[in-house]
């Protein structure tokens, strides 16, 4: 059992993929500081080379 969120980042038009065990739950508290810190923040995550499915997502354009 899990909190599972998926973070997406583009950098030099290359994507990132983060996972987070335990990040859906508070998903939308980690973007309140504006973009830069929320992609700093998802950087921080596991990086994966796939998707999996989770529990919370969001999209920044």
């Amino acid at each position: 059992m899990g909190s599972r969120a998926q973070y997406a980042t583009m950098q030099d038009g290359t994507f990132g993929l983060y996972y987070s065990q335990w990040g859906a739950y508070q998903l939308e508290l980690d973007f309140l500081p504006g973009p830069e810190s929320a992609t700093r923040f998802a950087r921080r995550q596991r990086e994966v080379s796939s998707w999996m499915w989770s529990s919370n997502a969001t999209v920044h354009v």
